[in-house]
């Protein structure tokens, strides 16, 4: 059975146009972009590319690293056991100032553009690690614990 590409963003295989097709075979070239694929296969790095499979696996790929960086934060009364870099912990039981604010958690080397009041800035790199939050009455950053 003669293949046929569709797609330019996403490409993948179908059974050529001019082609009887089994869809068994149409299904395995059009999933995994091979008619002679194993789908009995478990090693990743055997996906054919382009295919369906393989776009999905890069998407898994790309949660992963996601994942990976600790990009992320929870509002929680009792303190998290596990943390990756950058996480942040906001106690739910503590009391934010005389009116509510919104703050938003940056975690960069370089001072944050535009900060609303409450902003937290964690610094990237610095050591000891460096915390500050946004004060728009004074437009100035103050430093936690100092």
């Amino acid at each position: 059975m003669a293949d046929a590409d569709i797609g330019s963003i996403y490409p993948t295989k179908i059974p050529g146009y001019d082609a009887n097709a089994d869809i068994q075979a149409a299904l395995r070239l059009y999933h995994y972009g091979s008619n002679t694929y194993l789908t009995s296969n478990t090693d990743e790095a055997q996906l054919v590319n382009p295919s369906i499979a393989y776009h999905l696996k890069t998407i898994q790929d790309s949660i992963d690293a996601i994942n990976a960086l600790g990009a992320g934060g929870t509002v929680s009364a009792t303190e998290p056991t596990t943390v990756s870099e950058g996480y942040v912990w906001l106690d739910s039981s503590s009391t934010p100032g005389v009116s509510p604010v919104n703050p938003t958690a940056i975690y960069i080397s370089t001072e944050p553009t535009s900060p609303t009041d409450g902003t937290l800035w964690v610094v990237k790199g610095s050591s000891p690690l460096l915390m500050k939050i946004y004060d728009s009455a004074t437009s100035t950053w103050k430093t936690i614990g100092a």
